[in-house]
């Protein structure tokens, strides 16, 4: 009987010890869900997203320059590939059948370099590409940017269009304007510019 109540005693204690553990991992922020976990590393992903247009330009120029350097890269790649193709050729390898027949292992280990910078070359203008998207993208960017700054400059506010709109009326009131002779006359000379050109 005692063996039992200590056995009980011994689990109970346990499972406060496990408890306790956990509700201070839990308080100390330590114990999170793999979800929350992802959600905060996009929280902090989109904390660096670009904002400003400052961002942006910085972000373009950054990006010129990682173009560029990738593609100095390749053409360093292009330079190996074609002394190795040229190394090839002095070994009398002109073709896959020639490699077949060869016995030679530097032949061999020079069609392997051969792969691994073709591959190499593929993957890095790839990557070219996500640049050119990303500048491209910027540039767009920017672009909205600039005619948005120009609309605000330049755009009517509701105050001023309404203010217009007075004026308009209050002018063609007062001149007691006849707007459908007007819009005759603006259409004749329209047809009258269509009908000549089209000639």
């Amino acid at each position: 009987m005692a063996k039992k109540e200590t056995f009980h005693s011994l689990i109970t204690f346990v499972l406060f010890a496990a408890l306790c553990l956990i509700g201070y991992l839990w308080y100390s922020g330590q114990l999170v869900s793999r979800a929350q976990v992802a959600g905060d590393t996009l929280v902090d992903a989109g904390s660096t997203l670009l904002k400003t247009e400052k961002q942006f330009r910085d972000k373009l120029v950054e990006l010129k320059m990682q173009r560029e350097k990738v593609q100095r890269g390749v053409v360093r790649l292009e330079r190996l590939k074609a002394d190795n193709i040229k190394h090839l050729k002095e070994k009398g390898i002109g073709s896959g059948q020639d490699f077949i027949k060869s016995s030679d292992p530097d032949v061999k280990n020079a069609v392997i370099n051969l792969k691994e910078w073709v591959t190499q070359i593929n993957k890095i203008n790839q990557e070219i590409g996500y640049y050119d998207e990303a500048i491209s993208s910027i540039k767009v960017m920017l672009d909205k940017i600039e005619r948005e700054r120009i609309n605000e400059s330049i755009a009517l506010s509701e105050d001023e269009y309404l203010e217009l709109q007075k004026v308009i009326v209050d002018l063609n009131e007062r001149l007691n304007v006849d707007t459908t002779f007007l819009e005759d006359e603006e259409l004749g000379k329209l047809l009258d510019l269509e009908m000549t050109g089209s000639k």
